[in-house]
């Protein structure tokens, strides 16, 4: 996980990135929906919305 959170940082050093680089990953049945830790939408929301919002997250 620490090569990860290192990588990340060349990156966004090495490209100057204004914005978070964002993970998505999609999920194709009701099994993977389940399993994922992510949390559900409780009203609409656009594509664009979603990764707008993810880059602002903190970890």
């Amino acid at each position: 996980m620490n090569n990860i959170k290192e990588d990340l940082l060349k990156i966004n050093t090495y490209l100057d990135l204004k914005r978070q680089i964002v993970g998505i990953k999609f999920l194709f049945n009701q099994e993977e929906f389940e399993n994922a830790k992510g949390k559900s939408l409780i009203s609409k929301m656009a594509y664009c919305t979603m990764i707008r919002n993810g880059m602002r997250v903190k970890k």
